[in-house]
Protein backbone atom coordinates (compact mmCIF):
# COMPACT_ATOMS: atom_id res chain seq x y z
CA UNK A 1 0.00 0.00 0.00
CA UNK A 2 1.50 3.44 -1.34
CA UNK A 3 0.23 6.22 0.30
CA UNK A 4 1.56 10.11 -0.81
CA UNK A 5 1.13 13.25 0.12
CA UNK A 6 2.76 16.05 -1.54
CA UNK A 7 3.16 19.63 0.86
CA UNK A 8 2.00 22.10 -2.15
CA UNK A 9 -0.82 19.70 -3.02
CA UNK A 10 -2.32 20.95 0.71
CA UNK A 11 -1.51 24.60 0.65
CA UNK A 12 -3.59 25.15 -2.83
CA UNK A 13 -5.42 21.76 -2.98
CA UNK A 14 -8.85 24.18 -3.24
CA UNK A 15 -7.10 25.96 -6.35
CA UNK A 16 -5.48 22.82 -8.50
CA UNK A 17 -8.82 20.44 -7.79
CA UNK A 18 -9.65 22.00 -11.13
CA UNK A 19 -6.90 20.42 -13.29
CA UNK A 20 -7.08 17.18 -11.42
CA UNK A 21 -10.62 16.50 -12.62
CA UNK A 22 -9.54 18.05 -16.39
CA UNK A 23 -6.30 15.64 -16.04
CA UNK A 24 -8.70 12.51 -15.07
CA UNK A 25 -11.71 13.65 -17.90
CA UNK A 26 -9.21 14.06 -20.11
CA UNK A 27 -7.49 10.18 -19.60
CA UNK A 28 -3.85 11.83 -18.83
CA UNK A 29 -1.83 9.22 -17.76
CA UNK A 30 1.10 11.15 -17.58
CA UNK A 31 1.33 15.13 -16.75
CA UNK A 32 -0.04 17.65 -14.34
CA UNK A 33 -1.59 20.83 -14.31
CA UNK A 34 0.54 22.92 -11.61
CA UNK A 35 -1.10 26.63 -10.83
CA UNK A 36 1.39 28.65 -9.51
CA UNK A 37 0.55 32.18 -7.86
CA UNK A 38 2.91 34.76 -9.29
CA UNK A 39 3.00 37.48 -7.22
CA UNK A 40 5.07 40.27 -8.49
CA UNK A 41 4.96 39.47 -13.10
CA UNK A 42 3.39 42.78 -14.05
CA UNK A 43 6.72 44.65 -12.45
CA UNK A 44 9.13 42.44 -14.23
CA UNK A 45 7.64 42.88 -17.72
CA UNK A 46 7.90 47.06 -16.90
CA UNK A 47 11.33 46.99 -16.17
CA UNK A 48 12.64 44.93 -19.47
CA UNK A 49 10.43 48.33 -21.78
CA UNK A 50 12.66 50.65 -20.28
CA UNK A 51 13.47 53.71 -22.87
CA UNK A 52 10.21 51.96 -24.96
CA UNK A 53 7.40 54.01 -25.67
CA UNK A 54 4.55 52.32 -24.19
CA UNK A 55 0.96 52.50 -24.91
CA UNK A 56 -0.99 52.95 -21.73
CA UNK A 57 -4.25 51.73 -20.76
CA UNK A 58 -6.47 52.59 -17.94
CA UNK A 59 -8.53 49.60 -17.00
CA UNK A 60 -10.75 48.56 -13.09
CA UNK A 61 -9.04 47.10 -10.49
CA UNK A 62 -10.15 43.75 -9.53
CA UNK A 63 -9.02 40.59 -7.94
CA UNK A 64 -7.86 38.38 -10.40
CA UNK A 65 -5.75 34.75 -10.51
CA UNK A 66 -2.71 35.19 -12.73
CA UNK A 67 -1.68 31.86 -13.86
CA UNK A 68 0.20 29.57 -16.47
CA UNK A 69 0.15 26.47 -18.26
CA UNK A 70 2.93 24.26 -18.71
CA UNK A 71 2.91 20.73 -21.13
CA UNK A 72 5.35 18.25 -20.48
CA UNK A 73 6.10 14.46 -20.86
CA UNK A 74 6.84 12.85 -18.21
CA UNK A 75 5.77 11.15 -14.68
CA UNK A 76 3.58 12.90 -12.17
CA UNK A 77 5.18 12.72 -8.84
CA UNK A 78 4.34 14.65 -5.39
CA UNK A 79 7.16 16.32 -3.47
CA UNK A 80 6.45 13.96 -0.21
CA UNK A 81 5.30 10.57 -0.46
CA UNK A 82 5.92 7.97 2.20
CA UNK A 83 5.20 3.51 1.45
CA UNK A 84 3.44 2.22 4.63
CA UNK A 85 3.25 -1.20 5.73
CA UNK A 86 1.99 -3.29 8.52
CA UNK A 87 4.55 -4.14 11.36
CA UNK A 88 3.25 -7.16 12.24
CA UNK A 89 2.08 -10.66 10.02
CA UNK A 90 -1.13 -11.11 10.10
CA UNK A 91 -4.88 -11.22 8.09
CA UNK A 92 -6.54 -7.71 7.04
CA UNK A 93 -9.61 -7.21 8.58
CA UNK A 94 -10.93 -3.79 7.16
CA UNK A 95 -9.59 -0.96 4.89
CA UNK A 96 -11.41 2.19 5.41
CA UNK A 97 -9.94 4.09 1.98
CA UNK A 98 -9.30 3.06 -1.35
CA UNK A 99 -7.05 4.99 -4.12
CA UNK A 100 -7.80 8.31 -4.70
CA UNK A 101 -9.55 9.18 -1.27
CA UNK A 102 -7.97 12.04 0.81
CA UNK A 103 -6.67 11.28 4.44
CA UNK A 104 -6.17 13.45 7.26
CA UNK A 105 -3.47 12.78 9.95
CA UNK A 106 -4.00 10.35 12.48
CA UNK A 107 -6.77 8.73 10.21
CA UNK A 108 -6.79 4.96 10.56
CA UNK A 109 -6.23 3.89 7.06
CA UNK A 110 -6.56 -0.10 7.62
CA UNK A 111 -6.70 -2.43 10.76
CA UNK A 112 -5.19 -6.53 10.91
CA UNK A 113 -7.36 -8.73 12.39
CA UNK A 114 -6.73 -8.36 16.19
CA UNK A 115 -8.71 -11.66 17.83
CA UNK A 116 -5.09 -13.23 18.61
CA UNK A 117 -3.48 -10.74 19.98
CA UNK A 118 -6.80 -9.62 21.93
CA UNK A 119 -7.01 -13.25 23.79
CA UNK A 120 -3.35 -13.23 24.13
CA UNK A 121 -4.10 -9.78 26.26
CA UNK A 122 -6.90 -10.97 27.91
CA UNK A 123 -4.68 -14.00 29.16
CA UNK A 124 -1.92 -11.78 30.05
CA UNK A 125 -4.40 -9.96 32.61
CA UNK A 126 -5.65 -13.24 33.86
CA UNK A 127 -2.29 -14.05 34.45
CA UNK A 128 -1.37 -10.56 35.93
CA UNK A 129 -4.87 -10.35 37.97
CA UNK A 130 -4.37 -14.33 39.62
CA UNK A 131 -0.55 -13.21 40.72
CA UNK A 132 -2.01 -10.49 42.10
CA UNK A 133 -4.78 -12.59 44.07
CA UNK A 134 -1.57 -14.69 45.33
CA UNK A 135 0.19 -11.54 46.36
CA UNK A 136 -2.79 -10.45 48.42
CA UNK A 137 -3.31 -13.99 49.31
CA UNK A 138 0.83 -13.87 50.87
CA UNK A 139 0.05 -10.49 52.61
CA UNK A 140 -2.93 -11.50 54.32
CA UNK A 141 -1.17 -14.75 55.38
CA UNK A 142 1.35 -12.94 56.30
CA UNK A 143 -0.39 -11.43 59.52
CA UNK A 144 -2.23 -14.38 60.17
CA UNK A 145 1.09 -16.34 60.03
CA UNK A 146 2.84 -14.20 62.34
CA UNK A 147 0.18 -13.80 64.94
CA UNK A 148 -0.05 -17.26 65.03
CA UNK A 149 3.24 -17.37 65.86
CA UNK A 150 3.15 -14.61 68.17
CA UNK A 151 0.38 -16.00 70.25
CA UNK A 152 2.26 -19.40 70.12
CA UNK A 153 5.53 -17.42 71.90
CA UNK A 154 3.28 -15.64 74.02
CA UNK A 155 1.51 -18.90 75.15
CA UNK A 156 5.44 -20.00 75.69
CA UNK A 157 6.07 -17.19 77.78
CA UNK A 158 3.08 -17.56 79.77
CA UNK A 159 4.13 -21.50 80.81
CA UNK A 160 7.61 -20.22 81.61
CA UNK A 161 6.56 -17.39 83.67
CA UNK A 162 3.54 -19.93 85.45
CA UNK A 163 6.37 -22.29 86.16
CA UNK A 164 9.10 -19.67 87.35
CA UNK A 165 6.19 -18.09 89.24
CA UNK A 166 5.29 -21.85 90.68
CA UNK A 167 8.69 -22.70 91.68
CA UNK A 168 8.98 -19.15 93.39
CA UNK A 169 5.80 -20.34 95.77
CA UNK A 170 6.98 -23.80 96.39
CA UNK A 171 10.49 -22.38 97.97
CA UNK A 172 9.47 -18.96 99.64
CA UNK A 173 5.34 -19.80 101.09
CA UNK A 174 5.61 -23.44 101.72
CA UNK A 175 6.09 -22.96 105.27
CA UNK A 176 3.37 -20.88 105.76
CA UNK A 177 1.21 -22.59 103.13
CA UNK A 178 1.63 -25.70 105.31
CA UNK A 179 0.96 -23.49 108.86
CA UNK A 180 -2.26 -22.31 106.97
CA UNK A 181 -3.13 -25.53 105.87
CA UNK A 182 -2.90 -26.90 109.52
CA UNK A 183 -4.78 -24.42 110.84
CA UNK A 184 -7.57 -24.83 107.77
CA UNK A 185 -7.57 -28.45 109.71
CA UNK A 186 -8.13 -27.90 113.01
CA UNK A 187 -11.11 -25.51 112.22
CA UNK A 188 -12.33 -27.78 109.90
CA UNK A 189 -12.27 -30.44 112.54
CA UNK A 190 -14.50 -28.13 115.04
CA UNK A 191 -16.69 -27.49 112.32
CA UNK A 192 -17.78 -31.20 112.18
CA UNK A 193 -17.95 -31.60 115.61
CA UNK A 194 -20.09 -28.92 115.71
CA UNK A 195 -22.25 -29.93 112.81
CA UNK A 196 -22.33 -33.44 114.41
CA UNK A 197 -23.25 -31.86 117.57
CA UNK A 198 -26.10 -30.14 116.19
CA UNK A 199 -27.59 -33.46 114.37
CA UNK A 200 -27.77 -35.26 117.55
CA UNK A 201 -29.91 -32.25 119.09
CA UNK A 202 -31.65 -32.29 116.18
CA UNK A 203 -32.54 -36.30 116.77
CA UNK A 204 -33.55 -35.59 120.21
CA UNK A 205 -35.57 -33.12 119.37
CA UNK A 206 -37.59 -34.87 116.75
CA UNK A 207 -37.92 -37.89 119.07
CA UNK A 208 -39.42 -35.80 121.66
CA UNK A 209 -41.33 -34.19 119.27
CA UNK A 210 -42.66 -37.53 118.46
CA UNK A 211 -42.81 -39.12 121.84
CA UNK A 212 -44.89 -36.03 122.87
CA UNK A 213 -47.53 -36.64 120.07
CA UNK A 214 -47.92 -39.94 121.19
CA UNK A 215 -48.40 -39.31 124.90
CA UNK A 216 -50.76 -36.68 124.13
CA UNK A 217 -52.71 -38.65 121.18
CA UNK A 218 -53.13 -40.70 124.59
CA UNK A 219 -54.26 -37.88 127.24
CA UNK A 220 -56.66 -36.44 124.61
CA UNK A 221 -58.13 -39.77 123.72
CA UNK A 222 -58.66 -40.28 127.03
CA UNK A 223 -60.69 -36.98 127.52
CA UNK A 224 -63.30 -37.64 124.71
CA UNK A 225 -63.87 -41.01 125.92
CA UNK A 226 -64.90 -39.15 129.33
CA UNK A 227 -67.08 -36.55 127.33
CA UNK A 228 -68.14 -39.55 125.32
CA UNK A 229 -69.52 -41.19 128.56
CA UNK A 230 -71.07 -38.43 130.21
CA UNK A 231 -73.14 -38.09 127.16
CA UNK A 232 -74.23 -41.48 127.07
CA UNK A 233 -75.14 -41.64 130.93
CA UNK A 234 -76.38 -38.67 130.96
CA UNK A 235 -74.17 -37.26 133.53
CA UNK A 236 -70.93 -34.70 132.08
CA UNK A 237 -69.78 -35.19 135.14
CA UNK A 238 -69.12 -39.20 135.44
CA UNK A 239 -66.54 -40.86 134.63
CA UNK A 240 -65.93 -44.20 132.98
CA UNK A 241 -65.28 -46.94 135.33
CA UNK A 242 -61.48 -48.42 135.08
CA UNK A 243 -60.63 -52.16 135.53
CA UNK A 244 -62.54 -55.35 135.06
CA UNK A 245 -65.68 -54.28 136.56
CA UNK A 246 -66.37 -51.28 134.18
CA UNK A 247 -69.47 -51.06 133.12
CA UNK A 248 -71.99 -48.29 130.59
CA UNK A 249 -75.57 -47.92 131.37
CA UNK A 250 -76.76 -46.14 128.21
CA UNK A 251 -79.54 -43.37 129.41
CA UNK A 252 -82.94 -45.04 128.43
CA UNK A 253 -83.94 -41.92 126.43
CA UNK A 254 -81.04 -41.68 124.00
CA UNK A 255 -82.21 -44.43 121.75
CA UNK A 256 -84.95 -46.33 120.40
CA UNK A 257 -83.27 -49.31 118.44
CA UNK A 258 -81.51 -51.58 120.77
CA UNK A 259 -79.31 -53.10 118.17
CA UNK A 260 -77.98 -49.57 117.65
CA UNK A 261 -77.07 -49.35 121.67
CA UNK A 262 -75.47 -52.42 121.82
CA UNK A 263 -73.17 -51.14 118.80
CA UNK A 264 -72.68 -48.35 121.19
CA UNK A 265 -71.76 -50.38 124.13
CA UNK A 266 -69.40 -52.09 121.93
CA UNK A 267 -67.68 -49.41 120.43
CA UNK A 268 -67.27 -48.52 124.12
CA UNK A 269 -65.82 -51.35 125.68
CA UNK A 270 -63.41 -50.98 122.58
CA UNK A 271 -62.14 -47.68 122.81
CA UNK A 272 -61.89 -48.15 126.33
CA UNK A 273 -59.48 -51.46 126.55
CA UNK A 274 -57.37 -50.17 123.86
CA UNK A 275 -56.75 -46.69 125.98
CA UNK A 276 -56.21 -48.66 129.29
CA UNK A 277 -53.64 -51.32 127.34
CA UNK A 278 -51.89 -48.15 125.85
CA UNK A 279 -51.92 -46.72 129.54
CA UNK A 280 -50.17 -49.88 131.21
CA UNK A 281 -47.81 -50.43 128.81
CA UNK A 282 -46.52 -46.96 128.77
CA UNK A 283 -47.86 -45.28 131.81
CA UNK A 284 -47.24 -41.29 131.90
CA UNK A 285 -43.70 -41.53 130.62
CA UNK A 286 -44.43 -42.00 126.93
CA UNK A 287 -43.25 -38.25 126.40
CA UNK A 288 -39.66 -39.49 127.51
CA UNK A 289 -38.97 -42.24 125.22
CA UNK A 290 -35.69 -41.22 122.88
CA UNK A 291 -35.70 -45.00 121.67
CA UNK A 292 -37.07 -44.54 118.02
CA UNK A 293 -38.91 -47.96 117.67
CA UNK A 294 -40.61 -47.57 121.45
CA UNK A 295 -41.59 -44.06 120.06
CA UNK A 296 -42.77 -45.78 116.51
CA UNK A 297 -45.08 -48.36 118.78
CA UNK A 298 -46.23 -45.78 120.84
CA UNK A 299 -47.43 -44.08 117.74
CA UNK A 300 -48.96 -46.51 116.17
CA UNK A 301 -51.11 -48.06 119.47
CA UNK A 302 -51.78 -44.14 119.69
CA UNK A 303 -53.48 -43.99 116.23
CA UNK A 304 -55.37 -47.16 117.09
CA UNK A 305 -56.85 -45.63 120.32
CA UNK A 306 -57.84 -42.34 118.29
CA UNK A 307 -59.67 -44.23 115.94
CA UNK A 308 -61.38 -46.13 118.17
CA UNK A 309 -62.75 -42.87 119.91
CA UNK A 310 -63.41 -41.78 116.42
CA UNK A 311 -65.70 -44.81 115.97
CA UNK A 312 -67.26 -44.39 119.25
CA UNK A 313 -68.28 -40.72 118.48
CA UNK A 314 -69.17 -42.05 115.51
CA UNK A 315 -71.97 -44.73 116.78
CA UNK A 316 -72.71 -42.20 119.39
CA UNK A 317 -73.80 -39.94 117.45
CA UNK A 318 -75.89 -42.48 115.40
CA UNK A 319 -77.78 -43.45 118.91
CA UNK A 320 -78.45 -40.32 119.40
CA UNK A 321 -80.38 -39.41 116.06
CA UNK A 322 -83.28 -41.95 117.86
CA UNK A 323 -83.42 -39.72 121.34
CA UNK A 324 -86.45 -38.57 122.55
CA UNK A 325 -86.77 -35.34 124.79
CA UNK A 326 -89.46 -34.56 127.66
CA UNK A 327 -89.90 -31.49 129.34
CA UNK A 328 -88.05 -32.30 132.35
CA UNK A 329 -85.22 -34.40 132.10
CA UNK A 330 -83.89 -34.51 128.30
CA UNK A 331 -85.05 -31.68 126.45
CA UNK A 332 -84.57 -30.80 122.66
CA UNK A 333 -81.55 -28.64 123.07
CA UNK A 334 -79.78 -31.19 125.67
CA UNK A 335 -80.34 -33.38 122.73
CA UNK A 336 -78.76 -30.96 120.90
CA UNK A 337 -75.85 -30.35 122.68
CA UNK A 338 -75.19 -34.40 123.19
CA UNK A 339 -74.98 -34.19 119.49
CA UNK A 340 -72.72 -31.40 118.81
CA UNK A 341 -70.56 -33.25 122.07
CA UNK A 342 -70.25 -35.96 119.26
CA UNK A 343 -69.53 -34.51 116.39
CA UNK A 344 -66.67 -32.67 117.98
CA UNK A 345 -65.44 -35.42 119.63
CA UNK A 346 -65.36 -37.77 115.94
CA UNK A 347 -63.58 -34.56 114.01
CA UNK A 348 -61.17 -33.98 117.39
CA UNK A 349 -60.77 -38.35 117.31
CA UNK A 350 -60.07 -37.93 113.56
CA UNK A 351 -57.12 -35.16 113.77
CA UNK A 352 -55.53 -37.21 116.94
CA UNK A 353 -55.68 -39.89 114.34
CA UNK A 354 -54.43 -38.18 111.63
CA UNK A 355 -51.59 -36.56 113.92
CA UNK A 356 -50.40 -39.76 114.85
CA UNK A 357 -49.90 -41.48 111.65
CA UNK A 358 -48.16 -38.06 110.10
CA UNK A 359 -46.00 -38.96 113.39
CA UNK A 360 -45.39 -42.61 112.54
CA UNK A 361 -44.84 -42.07 108.79
CA UNK A 362 -42.07 -39.64 109.56
CA UNK A 363 -40.09 -42.77 111.02
CA UNK A 364 -39.00 -45.04 108.16
CA UNK A 365 -39.28 -48.49 109.09
CA UNK A 366 -40.03 -47.70 112.42
CA UNK A 367 -36.47 -47.32 112.82
CA UNK A 368 -34.58 -44.10 111.00
CA UNK A 369 -36.31 -40.41 111.34
CA UNK A 370 -36.63 -38.76 108.03
CA UNK A 371 -37.66 -35.11 109.05
CA UNK A 372 -36.30 -32.15 106.24
CA UNK A 373 -34.76 -30.95 109.86
CA UNK A 374 -33.29 -34.17 110.25
CA UNK A 375 -32.08 -34.38 106.52
CA UNK A 376 -30.69 -30.75 106.89
CA UNK A 377 -28.58 -31.48 109.52
CA UNK A 378 -27.59 -34.55 108.45
CA UNK A 379 -26.13 -32.89 104.51
CA UNK A 380 -24.73 -30.20 107.09
CA UNK A 381 -22.56 -33.23 108.63
CA UNK A 382 -21.18 -34.59 105.52
CA UNK A 383 -20.54 -31.32 103.82
CA UNK A 384 -18.27 -30.27 106.69
CA UNK A 385 -16.42 -34.12 106.81
CA UNK A 386 -15.71 -33.75 103.10
CA UNK A 387 -14.54 -29.79 104.00
CA UNK A 388 -12.32 -31.55 106.22
CA UNK A 389 -11.10 -34.11 104.38
CA UNK A 390 -10.17 -31.71 101.61
CA UNK A 391 -8.72 -29.67 104.14
CA UNK A 392 -6.43 -32.66 105.30
CA UNK A 393 -5.26 -33.57 101.86
CA UNK A 394 -4.31 -30.29 100.95
CA UNK A 395 -2.47 -30.70 104.37
CA UNK A 396 -0.81 -34.09 102.82
CA UNK A 397 0.27 -32.72 99.61
CA UNK A 398 2.10 -29.67 101.48
CA UNK A 399 3.71 -31.84 104.07
CA UNK A 400 5.14 -34.15 100.87
CA UNK A 401 6.31 -31.26 98.82
CA UNK A 402 10.10 -32.89 98.50
CA UNK A 403 13.23 -31.55 96.77
CA UNK A 404 12.63 -34.21 94.03
CA UNK A 405 8.82 -32.27 93.37
CA UNK A 406 10.65 -29.11 93.19
CA UNK A 407 13.63 -30.50 91.06
CA UNK A 408 10.51 -31.28 88.86
CA UNK A 409 9.26 -27.77 88.61
CA UNK A 410 12.72 -26.57 87.93
CA UNK A 411 12.96 -29.21 85.31
CA UNK A 412 9.76 -27.71 83.76
CA UNK A 413 11.02 -24.26 84.14
CA UNK A 414 14.35 -25.03 81.55
CA UNK A 415 11.70 -26.84 79.43
CA UNK A 416 9.63 -23.74 79.19
CA UNK A 417 13.18 -21.86 78.42
CA UNK A 418 13.78 -24.09 75.72
CA UNK A 419 10.43 -23.70 74.12
CA UNK A 420 10.58 -20.00 74.58
CA UNK A 421 13.86 -19.63 72.52
CA UNK A 422 12.26 -22.15 70.04
CA UNK A 423 9.17 -20.02 69.82
CA UNK A 424 11.07 -17.20 68.88
CA UNK A 425 13.27 -18.52 66.34
CA UNK A 426 10.66 -19.67 65.07
CA UNK A 427 8.61 -16.04 64.67
CA UNK A 428 11.48 -14.83 63.19
CA UNK A 429 11.96 -17.61 60.81
CA UNK A 430 8.18 -17.27 59.80
CA UNK A 431 8.55 -13.67 59.65
CA UNK A 432 11.83 -13.57 57.10
CA UNK A 433 10.19 -16.56 55.20
CA UNK A 434 6.67 -14.65 54.33
CA UNK A 435 8.58 -11.63 53.77
CA UNK A 436 10.37 -13.20 51.01
CA UNK A 437 7.82 -14.76 49.37
CA UNK A 438 5.97 -11.58 48.92
CA UNK A 439 9.13 -10.33 47.11
CA UNK A 440 9.20 -12.58 45.05
CA UNK A 441 5.15 -12.22 44.23
CA UNK A 442 5.79 -8.88 44.23
CA UNK A 443 8.75 -9.42 41.39
CA UNK A 444 6.00 -11.58 39.41
CA UNK A 445 2.92 -9.26 39.55
CA UNK A 446 5.53 -6.85 37.84
CA UNK A 447 6.91 -9.08 35.12
CA UNK A 448 3.64 -9.93 34.10
CA UNK A 449 2.15 -6.51 34.30
CA UNK A 450 4.97 -5.68 31.75
CA UNK A 451 4.14 -8.26 29.42
CA UNK A 452 0.71 -7.20 29.25
CA UNK A 453 1.51 -3.89 28.26
CA UNK A 454 4.12 -5.14 26.00
CA UNK A 455 0.96 -7.24 23.94
CA UNK A 456 -1.25 -4.44 24.38
CA UNK A 457 1.53 -2.19 22.91
CA UNK A 458 1.54 -4.33 19.96
CA UNK A 459 -2.00 -3.63 18.96
CA UNK A 460 -0.53 -0.23 17.37
CA UNK A 461 0.91 -2.15 14.95
CA UNK A 462 -2.40 -3.62 13.97
CA UNK A 463 -3.60 -0.70 12.62
CA UNK A 464 -2.37 1.48 9.64
CA UNK A 465 -2.51 5.53 10.53
CA UNK A 466 -1.76 8.54 8.25
CA UNK A 467 1.05 10.45 9.25
CA UNK A 468 -0.19 13.51 7.74
CA UNK A 469 -2.66 14.91 5.47
CA UNK A 470 -2.86 13.63 1.94
CA UNK A 471 -4.05 11.41 -1.00
CA UNK A 472 -4.51 7.53 -1.11
CA UNK A 473 -2.02 7.28 -4.53
CA UNK A 474 -2.12 3.12 -4.56
CA UNK A 475 -3.29 -0.22 -2.31
CA UNK A 476 -1.62 -3.11 -2.50
CA UNK A 477 -3.10 -5.97 -0.42
CA UNK A 478 -4.25 -9.10 -0.52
Amino acid sequence: MTFALPSFFVRNYAKVQPHLQKIQRGNFLLGLGVTLVLGGGYMAYAGDSSGTETTKTVVAAEVRTISASVKAVGKVTFSSEQQMRFNQRGTVAKVNVKEGDLVKKGQVIAELDTATVLADIRQAALSVNASALQLQQLQADREKDIINAQNALRNTERQYNDAANSLSVTKEKLPSDIEGAENDVTEKTSAVAQAQAELEKANVTELQSLATTAQSVLTQSEDLLDSLYGVLVNDSSARPVVGENKTLEIYYRLYNDQAQKNATERSYYTASSTIEKMRATYGGSISSLRDTTKIFAALKESAIVASSVRDLADSTYRLLQGASDDTHTLTVSDINSMKSTAISARTSATTLSTNAETAQASITGGKQLTSITLQQKQDAVASAKNTLKQAEDNLRILKTQTPGDMQKQQDALSKAMEDLTSEQAALDSTTKSVDVNIKLKQNDVAQRATSLQKTQKTLEDYKLIAPFDGVVSRLDYK
